[in-house]
């Protein structure tokens, strides 16, 4: 491809970079920069009869296998200041490019999904705490309930010998601090 043809197809397919592939291989990347370089050059008078893309391209093609995971293309981005990487199956041939834009809405959804998960997990298990403090209010109402009446029980308990005392005390003078039995007056 002539630098005119990769010139044009930039600006009619809005892509802001080709990879430049050798029987599928990629050898090398003509991005958005190496366009303005040509557009200069033919405006300082340069012909682009005889000039190919390879001409222009940066190489070698730093790629990574589309078995990758997000972390290591960011990692290649953030270290070589790329903005897109070529992706290659295990054949080296080019089945991709990631861009910043692409990355970015992977990460998003990613995050998002994440987000959806751990909302439905919170969910699950504040109704679990729900459920249990709900089981522990009740117990502790049993327990109040049972609490109060064998303070009930506990008072009538009290009260019964109190009244036998002192009807005891009263009618036959008897006293359980003395045990003995005096004859009421």
């Amino acid at each position: 491809m002539s630098r005119f043809e990769l010139v044009s197809r930039m600006q009619s397919t809005r892509q802001s970079a080709f990879v430049v592939c050798d029987d599928g291989v990629p050898v090398g990347v003509v991005s958005e920069p190496d366009a303005i370089a040509i557009l200069k050059g033919a405006l300082a008078g340069e012909t682009f009869e005889d000039s190919k893309a390879c001409d222009v391209m940066a190489s070698p093609v730093h790629t990574l296998p589309q078995s990758s995971c997000m972390d290591e293309v960011i990692q290649i981005m953030n270290d070589r200041g790329f903005r897109r990487v070529p992706i290659v199956d295990d054949k080296n041939q080019l089945v991709g490019i990631v861009n910043l834009t692409e990355l970015q809405t992977a990460i998003n959804g990613a995050l998002e999904r994440r987000g959806r998960d751990l909302e439905i997990t919170v969910m699950a298990r504040t109704s679990e705490l729900q459920a249990a403090n709900a089981k522990l209010e009740r117990l502790s109402l049993r327990r109040l309930d049972r609490g109060a009446q064998s303070a009930r029980h506990r008072r009538q308990a009290q009260r019964t010998p109190l009244a036998l005392s002192a009807i005891r005390k009263l009618v036959f003078g008897y006293s359980a601090r003395h045990r003995s039995l005096q004859i009421a007056p």
